[in-house]
């Protein structure tokens, strides 16, 4: 069986945060004998073929020089990209003029497109009326928030998945919606991301300092803001705090303005970017993940932190709830509440023992869901075989 696999990020390097997860998947399902080929966009530190641990993947460059290629990598992605630079949404059609070019060429002999995000799916339904070829598309949060934001993007989005012979989603809420726009519900599967179970290693029990960490892009959809706020309410209460801020983003410089401005630059930490293999180490020095995002599919981080045994206090969104079990594996807070924040991190700070029972049943949680890459690549293995079946039937 041959995959072309199509997204619009990729890490541009081994230990690049940048569509880590595709990274994994596409690794795992390598070794299920699955022939990948994948297509991404180009950055100007890329080449355009290159192997990463087995995976062959395939750059389109889209602009020249490739320097001005800034469109789809950096924190937050295209959405944040075309944000910060609204003059990047004249890249689009060249963006998209060359993915379809370098995809048709790699998808030469592919049995089927799995394409990633909505967005790619996009190009894949090009795929598909150039070629025949069937496709499977994977929905994964940003792109489901920014086709619910206006009947344009709900159209275009509703039209890629009826073309779509299979749709996997990370979370159920996610399916509901998709089943909600007309689609059969047999032909979507419910599909989390998986993650590495052995990274469980406790922080130092004899530190009097109550860690918290926050891993992600520094954008206005993170709420990074709200976590600044609601640690000064506690640390202005409890001085044996410390927060770590690991990432970049538009919102860094504000951020650092505000910590100081607050008089904080002694307990709040900023990192910067780091690479995927730093994480670990960490978020085992750390006592809670805090992630107050505004929108989330199913975080990869929220997973990390409790293969970690770390306690994870995030907002209350689908994806989050179908892990995260409030009050036993950590809290769920409403998104934007900077004092329901401030309230469940001093609860934490004050009750080390609970603190260190919830960051137990956070592991033996995730233990206990299997959500291991493993597990993953072999339900979209399942996958695959149903779309060739269906593509079969539908030649003869």
């Amino acid at each position: 069986m041959k995959i072309c696999v199509i997204t619009t990020s990729f890490p541009l390097f081994l230990g690049d945060y940048s569509g880590l997860f595709i990274f994994r998947l596409c690794k795992t399902l390598k070794s299920l004998n699955i022939k990948l080929d994948i297509v991404a966009p180009s950055h100007e530190k890329t080449a355009a073929f290159e192997i990463m641990e087995g995976c062959r993947i395939h750059r389109f460059q889209y602009f020249f020089p490739k320097k001005r290629q800034t469109l789809a990598y950096g924190p937050g992605g295209i959405p944040a990209n075309l944000r910060r630079q609204p003059w990047l949404v004249f890249l689009i059609p060249f963006f998209i003029s060359m993915f379809v070019i370098k995809a048709l060429k790699v998808s030469k002999g592919a049995d089927m497109i799995h394409a990633q995000w909505l967005y790619s799916g996009i190009i894949a339904l090009f795929l598909k009326k150039m070629k025949g070829l069937p496709f499977v598309v994977t929905l994964r949060g940003t792109d489901v928030q920014k086709a619910q934001k206006g009947k344009l993007a709900t159209l275009i989005s509703v039209w890629v998945m009826k073309e779509a012979v299979w749709i996997t989603t990370v979370n159920q809420e996610m399916k509901n919606w998709v089943v909600q726009e007309g689609i059969p519900s047999d032909t979507v599967s419910v599909i989390r991301n998986g993650v590495d179970l052995s990274g469980l290693h406790k922080k130092d029990p004899e530190d009097p300092i109550c860690r918290f960490i926050f891993v992600g892009s520094l954008v206005p959809g993170k709420g990074v803001n709200i976590l600044i706020q609601a640690f000064s309410s506690v640390h202005a209460l409890e001085k044996n705090t410390h927060l770590l801020v690991v990432g970049e983003g538009e919102e860094a410089d504000h951020l650092k303005a505000e910590v100081q401005k607050k008089g904080l630059s002694h307990a709040v930490e900023f990192l910067g970017r780091k690479n995927s293999d730093q994480i670990p180490s960490l978020m085992q020095k750390s006592d809670c993940l805090v992630l107050p995002s505004f929108a989330e599919g199913i975080p990869n981080v929220v997973l990390e932190a409790m293969a970690c045994g770390l306690v994870v206090v995030a907002s209350n969104l689908p994806g989050i709830r179908e892990v995260l079990k409030d009050e036993e594996t950590g809290f769920c807070i409403a998104p934007g509440d900077v004092e329901d924040l401030a309230q469940k991190l001093l609860i934490l700070v004050r009750n080390p023992e609970r603190r260190q029972k919830m960051g137990d049943f956070a592991y033996q949680r995730l233990s206990e869901m299997n959500l291991t890459w493993e597990k993953s690549a072999k339900q979209y293995l399942e996958v695959y075989k149903k779309v060739c079946a269906v593509s079969q039937e539908s030649s003869t």
